[in-house]
């Protein structure tokens, strides 16, 4: 059986296409099927016509008689079934723009070739690129002297799988592990007028093996028809920066515009192939504008001018002046525009990806060409893991404009890797593991989804099960699925819970640091989602917000891991597969891609869990530090406990699968296993917590004597223990405050040393110790006397001393004296170094009175404070408001102590329907913890709305945590996170009225069931705008409705806004969803 494969353009085709039409034929021979490839553009039978549109008489011929459909625009393709000549069977026309497009209509019928059935081979298929530019980007460290990318095997099969993917720009962006920017010139070749520049660690071998490399990726690029854009980071001129830039000497100030320029020109010379300059220009802002478009202007620009091929410039946005775009757009170069999108993460998409004028580069010639920009995904939250969620990747290019001049640039998985942090090269997965040649195929689907989906984000779910199915057979559907439900939860976690200043975390082996850290981490899209603090004390306060909360992250988290944990279980078959792997089974090699592909899940399965527990620790202990209540506290130890079994069973999973020291980026390194120490830290943290404040009972006031608040690793205010005021030698009395030194002269402090708090401090290096109870690592001393004032209301109280020396360096103390409002409570006391001496006393403060701790000690002796706690003689009650479960029993909790023994705490509490308030005894539920459980209630005017809490002392104490008058309200929870159903049409765009002003636009929202929404309200921008306008919609009975005042549109910009929704029930949503579609309805400005 042959079939006849017929080329019928004029000219011969180019290498690329050559290339593509061996892989058809290769693929029929694998169907037992040979093919016989023509080149001519006669008429003549075939069973495949093939070419380009503006090259085939043919195809001309069936365009202008409307039998084949070719969209306008580059890239283009279509394959069709029809009949080319009227008596002949039908064939196969593969028709393109251009030979890109024809080489990614090759490579799509050879994918159709093999996979089975071949009747879906004519399947007919029109496309045009969605996204004009398609690129990949990685980084190499061009003083890092072995690695992979020398290889020259390496590059035909990746650039294969690039224009297979539909891919059509390749970056190489050559960089340094160094802080600075180096000069990478010295490290390819010499400039023949400046000998003295030179790199003192490449050797004239060392160079010409660079360059060699740099020519054989561009030209294996060319071969296969992908555009070769070399990366370079820019440094210098730029005063703030070490010059000159190690390891390179003999450059002076002066020599660093014609250096550049002659080193340029004869790289572009030794390497004709080369596309285009991407330079990334670091410092650029510190420079004038002036100095900044000189420099360009005397050496980028100059030599792209002067190269024959008219290769192009892309310029990193980052710190150029609108300015300098404006200058370098009047030269004869082409010019783009590239820039981060989101951030160095793959969180959510949120936003609209902006244009260059939105982006606030408008200021140019009308008649100047759009200029394009770039957005660059830097996916740095996905290094080694396998990833691959169609639909979160669809809804990040349907971010993008329409049209336009516009692209997107892709961080692959291991795009850090060879930028050598590392100078060894080292494997990915460890011996015995590995079922690929070259480590990038092993993320063949985060390639062919970006590539497609960027081509045409509407490409059919049939594209990747084919793919499945010819990798993994029967099981290929399945494992498509746990692709979809693994890609969600690292994107998901960044999102939540990776906000700024977190650029050095790796978040596929994040721990989220010490609980402590964890819970101040800020969100990565705070516009959308709530922080763990901020959520707390909204709670707290009875305010219902809009935002995604930690709690509801918890529970999509806890979803994800369960759902893909159930899906691998049923995945497996009749093939069991262990959760991780034995010596013996790593020493035989038994792993293949399927086993593979569900360890890597495994470990996300775990890490979803693992965050979902530990938000919710989080949560309870920011509730403690809140309120107080020790329940709360108690429950974030538990939390915190089950959290670490996910963490461990993840280095079950990947000790004897993944290489124990990976390096793949400027941050972190190393491995899971790694971070048990933060899980046993933050074990021990919680565990001082719990035994310090039950030894202290609940407290009214409570002071941590020290020097800086910054002495924990610098970061806020974790340097003093939580629940306590920090009070320092500087802290002098106000009236205000109420509280501080009378007189600070002579007073010294301790700081506490750096601690981990995080996997950034394990990076930088700077924080040694652990992070303990923060009571006793700082304290305030002194040798003349003083006295500590605070102001209190008339009563008695139990004031506690604690003194403890376990700083740094701790010392023997005193002998010392201290007094509580003139009474001697100790007289010559000396506290031995590291040990701990409370001093308890009962004072009774009168009207017009304070408390005053006077501080002595003997001459050449000192005095020191470590803490000070004051509880009143009466009970105190702390409690977390309670949230119910329907048809769950009614349980609240609370925590009571007194300086005298309680006895007695009793529950207030009234149902819906019921009148006045029953009462019910708490009982003792451990130290100083107390419960009570009411059964659930039958009906919805059982469930209570309001209750209070009383406790009484054998002394006649009271105490009481609301009242009849001011009761607290239970939250009673959702079962599930369910967005009412409302119906909302954005207008198809907003035109002018005549006279060219705007009228107002009505934006309405109905819902299906009014009754269960409180509020609507409209937030809205202008996309080059940062803050939205929030308006309240009003409800007139059947809708709900604002406008948007017409003064507020600008011609040519675009509209974007959402809603916020509270309902009946005080849940709040943004519609549209951020956890599921894109959050934003978006509207052109006429």
């Amino acid at each position: 059986m042959g079939i006849i494969i017929r080329f019928v353009n004029r000219e011969q085709p180019e290498e690329s296409t050559n290339i593509a039409l061996e892989q058809v034929k290769e693929s029929f021979m694998r169907q037992g099927v040979t093919a016989e490839i023509l080149f001519s553009p006669q008429e003549a039978p075939a069973d495949f016509f093939i070419g380009t549109l503006n090259e085939s008489p043919l195809l001309q011929k069936l365009a202008a008689q409307k039998r084949i459909d070719l969209l306008p625009g580059k890239e283009s393709l279509t394959i069709q079934e029809l009949a080319v000549n009227d008596n002949g069977p039908p064939a196969v026309v593969v028709c393109a723009a251009d030979t890109r497009g024809l080489n990614y209509a090759l490579y799509e019928l050879a994918e159709r070739i093999d996979s089975q059935p071949l009747n879906e081979l004519t399947t007919p298929v029109t496309e045009k690129p969605f996204l004009p530019i398609r690129e990949v980007f990685t980084f190499h460290n061009f003083r890092r002297p072995q690695q992979t990318f020398f290889t020259p095997a390496y590059w035909d099969p990746y650039f294969s799988l690039l224009v297979r993917t539909r891919f059509n720009r390749f970056r190489l962006l050559l960089t340094a592990a160094e802080k600075f920017p180096g000069l990478p010139f010295p490290y390819f070749l010499d400039a023949p007028e400046f000998p003295e520049i030179r790199a003192v660690d490449a050797p004239p071998a060392v160079k010409e093996k660079n360059l060699l490399f740099l020519q054989n990726v561009s030209r294996a690029a060319r071969r296969h028809g992908i555009d070769f854009i070399l990366g370079l980071e820019q440094a210098l001129p730029a005063a703030d920066l070490p010059f000159p830039p190690f390891p390179v000497t003999g450059l002076a100030q002066g020599k660093i515009i014609p250096y550049t320029y002659a080193v340029l020109k004869e790289l572009l010379t030794l390497c004709p192939e080369l596309d285009g300059i991407f330079l990334r220009w670091k410092g650029a802002s510190t420079i004038p504008v002036e100095q900044q478009i000189d420099f360009l202007l005397e050496t980028y620009i100059r030599v792209l001018k002067e190269n024959p091929r008219k290769a192009g410039l892309i310029l990193d946005a980052e710190g150029l002046a609108q300015e300098t775009v404006a200058a370098l757009r009047r030269e004869e170069v082409p010019l783009a525009l590239s820039g981060k999108y989101q951030g160095v993460f793959f969180t959510l998409p949120c936003y609209p990806v902006k244009t260059p004028a939105e982006a606030g580069y408008d200021g140019f010639d009308p008649e100047d060409a759009p200029l394009p920009l770039i957005h660059e995904l830097w996916t740095a939250s996905h290094r080694v893991l396998l990833w691959g969620d169609p639909e979160l990747a669809r809804r990040f290019v349907l971010t993008f404009p329409a049209n336009g001049p516009r692209g997107c640039a892709v961080a692959p998985p291991l795009a850090w890797k060879d930028a050598g942090y590392d100078r060894r090269d080292w494997p990915l997965l460890r011996y015995g593991q590995t079922y690929y040649t070259w480590e990038y195929e092993r993320y063949w689907y985060f390639y062919l989804l970006f590539g497609r989906l960027c081509y045409n984000p509407y490409t059919s779910g049939k594209v990747w099960l084919r793919e499945f199915n010819r990798r993994f057979g029967a099981a290929g559907v399945d494992l498509a699925e746990l692709y979809s439900i693994a890609g969600k939860i690292i994107t998901l976690y960044v999102t939540a819970h990776a906000g700024a200043g977190r650029s050095l975390l790796w978040p596929e082996i994040d721990t989220g640091g010490l609980l402590d850290y964890y819970l101040q981490a800020p969100p990565g899209v705070p516009e959308f989602f709530s922080s763990i603090t901020q959520y707390v004390r909204d709670f707290l306060d009875g305010k219902t917000g809009s935002r995604i909360t930690p709690e509801d992250v918890a529970q999509y988290l806890d979803e994800l891991g369960e759902n893909l944990l159930e899906k691998i279980t049923l995945c497996r078959g009749n093939k069991p597969s262990p959760r991780y792997l034995t010596r013996r089974e790593v020493a035989q090699g038994e792993i293949c891609e399927d086993d593979s592909t569900r360890r890597d899940f495994m470990v996300l399965a775990n890490f979803a869990r693992y965050h979902a527990v530990k938000i919710r620790s989080a949560l309870a202990l920011a509730f403690f530090y809140e309120t107080g209540d020790w329940t709360q506290l108690l429950l974030a130890r538990d939390l915190l406990r089950e959290a670490g079994k996910f963490w461990r069973e993840i280095i079950r999973t990947t000790s004897n699968l993944y290489f124990h020291r990976m390096v793949t980026g400027p941050g972190e390194a190393g491995h899971w296993r790694d971070k048990l120490l933060f899980l046993l830290e933050e074990e021990r943290r919680i565990n001082a917590v719990i035994r310090e404040h039950q030894q202290q009972g609940l407290f009214l006031l409570g002071f941590d004597f020290g020097s800086s608040l910054l002495g924990a690793g610098g970061t806020g205010d974790h340097g003093v223990e939580k629940r306590f005021y920090f009070a320092g030698p500087q802290t002098e009395y106000n009236i205000e405050e109420g509280f501080g030194w009378l007189e600070t002269t002579g007073l010294h402090g301790v700081s506490p040393p750096p601690a981990r708090l995080s996997e950034k401090d394990l990076v930088t290096g700077t924080a040694t110790c652990s992070y303990g109870l923060q009571l006793f690592n700082d304290l305030v001393w002194g040798r003349k006397p003083a006295v500590f004032r605070v102001d209190l209301l008339p009563g008695t109280y139990q004031v506690r001393l604690s003194l403890c020396d376990q700083t740094s360096r701790p010392l023997i103390r005193g002998p010392l004296s201290i007094k509580l409002n003139g009474t001697v409570i100790t007289e010559n006391l000396v506290v031995p170094a590291g040990k701990r001496i409370d001093l308890v006393e009962i004072i009774t403060i009168k009207e017009g009175e304070h408390l005053a701790v006077e501080f002595s000690s003997r001459q050449g002796a000192d005095w020191f404070i470590s803490a000070l706690t004051i509880r009143p003689a009466a009970p105190l009650i702390a409690h977390s408001p309670a949230v119910l479960k329907p048809g769950f029993s009614q349980v609240f909790q609370a925590t009571v102590t007194g300086v005298n023994p309680v006895t007695g705490v009793t529950l207030h509490y009234q149902a819906a329907a019921a009148g006045g308030y029953a009462q019910t005894p708490m009982r003792p539920a451990g130290n100083g913890l107390y419960r009570c459980e009411l059964p659930p209630p039958a009906t919805a005017d059982g469930k209570i709305t309001a209750y209070y809490i009383t406790a009484f002392d054998n002394e006649g104490g009271e105490a009481a945590c609301g009242s009849p008058e001011a009761p607290l309200t239970p939250r009673w929870q959702r079962p599930v996170r369910q967005i009412p159903y409302l119906i909302h049409h954005p207008p198809e765009k907003i035109s002018p009225q005549p006279g060219s002003a705007y009228g107002a636009q009505p934006i309405t929202v109905t819902s299906r069931n009014p009754g269960e929404i409180k509020e609507i309200s409209l937030c809205y921008r202008l996309l080059r705008e940062k803050k939205a306008t929030v308006l309240p919609m009003a409800f007139d009975g059947e809708k709900f409705a604002a406008e948007i005042p017409g003064s507020f549109f600008r011609r040519g910009q675009r509209l974007v806004y959402y809603f916020q929704v509270i309902t009946a029930g005080n849940d709040g949503f943004i519609l549209p969803d951020p956890l599921h579609c894109l959050p934003f309805y978006m509207v052109e400005i006429e």
